[in-house]
């Protein structure tokens, strides 16, 4: 996991993206977090719709895993769908009420905080 973390770490998307998907494909504990991370990768290289499925793929490896929840919500919002977002921001709030992230998320979606206020979702 570590050496794909360094190569979302230095940029390199595509390389990260690879290695996530390798590490998904051995599946095992660390299948939930490479998908999630494999879905941030995409979102970097700008391929919504390969984002979303990875994400909703990490979701499913896990459904207590709340990053895939936020990143999918935050993918809505960058897609101008703040219904969806605020959505997604519930859920991961169900998940986690006390994620930072989700509550930022949420004021985001329904424009009750700047669009700065959420991060920019870094791999795990």
């Amino acid at each position: 996991m570590q050496e794909a973390l360094t190569r979302f770490q230095e940029g390199r998307f595509e390389d990260a993206l690879a290695a996530f998907l390798a590490l998904a494909a051995e599946g095992g504990d660390a299948r939930a977090t490479a998908l999630n991370n494999a879905g941030l990768c995409a979102m970097r290289l700008s391929r919504p719709a390969e984002a979303e499925s990875l994400l909703a793929a990490a979701r499913r490896a896990d459904p207590a895993y709340v990053s895939p929840v936020i990143h999918l919500g935050r993918l809505a919002l960058a897609q101008g769908q703040r219904d969806a977002a605020a959505r997604y921001a519930r859920e991961a709030l169900a998940l986690a009420p006390g994620d930072g992230r989700a509550q930022r998320l949420l004021a985001r979606a329904t424009g009750t905080a700047p669009d700065a206020a959420a991060g920019d979702g870094d791999a795990e």
